[in-house]
């Protein structure tokens, strides 16, 4: 069969909900293609799918040899996609999610497991939105099983797409944004630049941008400030600090705040529970610039029907959302 003729064979399956008549086999060879794909090796990849390299070799000569056409480019100097797998590999995502889908609306649907949700979140949405989210939905169906995993948005869309998260909760841009998703707003607030109790500039009152820079940066994720403080400062012509550390993780950076001199921004509602003890200080700032604002998005993928635990775990965090402010007064 040619590639392209069992490339439809399978996505008819998947587009007409004929997912029981995919093989196992089937889906297991697409996993270890993209595998392949996403680890850029087969060496890596192996040890990812827990086979051996020559099991490996094998199931993807035995996926190219039901296809008619080589998948990989094979050399020293490692693994690169033919023309062939290249087209594979969106129809493969999509198949992958899709049955990732059904199953998991099956289960809840048949009663064989008390239902799951798997959500993405961004490391600040992970720390004051989910924890009452979850209180709330555990109230109601205790046997609910929602599991989190933190990232930012470059690292979550992908993992929405291929069916790896139900729904990513995450700070978007416009490099984030993608026709195939649904994205909802869900807060749009100020950013504030933050310091610890004892830092030089705390209790100043009102102090400039500019004397911000003289501190070391704290940043999330990525080697550079927010978007929006980066946006901030080109506002007044002042350059984009070099953070000195990145990290991933909310306690170690509200720590490190606490202890040392070091400048970092969040919303507000974030490190609320800091402001109102003291242990931290948002900084007045002396600027005509309009106050840079964070967007926090719902997204979930368009051509999926959201299960019925999805999407009780969206209405509780759309309620939880929407009586935050009121909570914070």
């Amino acid at each position: 069969m040619r590639a392209d003729s069992l490339i439809q064979t399978i996505s008819s399956k998947v587009n007409n909900r004929q997912l029981c008549s995919l093989s196992s086999l089937e889906i297991k060879r697409l996993r270890q293609f993209l595998s392949v794909v996403d680890c850029g090796s087969f060496t890596l990849a192996a040890s990812a799918c827990n086979l051996s390299q020559q099991g490996l070799s094998k199931s993807i000569a035995t996926l190219e040899q039901s296809i008619g056409a080589r998948l990989f480019n094979r050399d020293t100097r490692g693994v690169t996609l033919t023309e062939c797998g290249n087209l594979l590999v969106p129809t493969a995502r999509n198949i992958l999610a899709d049955v990732q889908n059904f199953q998991r609306q099956f289960e809840s649907l048949t009663g064989t497991n008390n239902g799951r949700v798997v959500v993405g979140a961004g490391f600040t949405s992970a720390g004051y939105l989910l924890p009452p989210v979850v209180k709330r939905i555990g109230l109601k169906r205790p046997q609910l099983q929602v599991s989190i995993i933190d990232g930012i948005a470059e690292e979550l869309i992908p993992k929405l797409l291929v069916g790896d998260l139900d729904v990513a909760i995450c700070i978007m841009s416009m490099r984030n944004e993608d026709p195939r998703l649904v994205q909802k707003v869900l807060l749009e607030e100020p950013v504030s630049i933050i310091v610890g109790k004892n830092h030089p500039l705390s209790g100043r009152g009102k102090v400039t941008l500019g004397e911000t820079l003289n501190y070391p940066w704290v940043s999330w994720g990525v080697p550079k400030v927010h978007p929006s403080i980066s946006a901030l400062l080109k506002q007044v012509g002042l350059p984009e600090p070099v953070p000195k550390l990145v990290t991933t993780s909310i306690v170690f950076a509200l720590a490190l705040l606490d202890e040392s001199d070091y400048v970092s921004s969040f919303s507000e509602h974030m490190v609320h529970r800091e402001l109102k003890s003291g242990t931290l200080v948002s900084l007045e700032i002396e600027s005509e610039a309009s106050r840079p604002e964070i967007t926090t998005s719902l997204c979930y993928r368009k051509d999926l029907i959201l299960s019925r635990s999805v999407l009780l775990f969206i209405q509780e965090l759309e309620r939880y959302v929407s009586g935050l402010g009121r909570d914070l007064e």
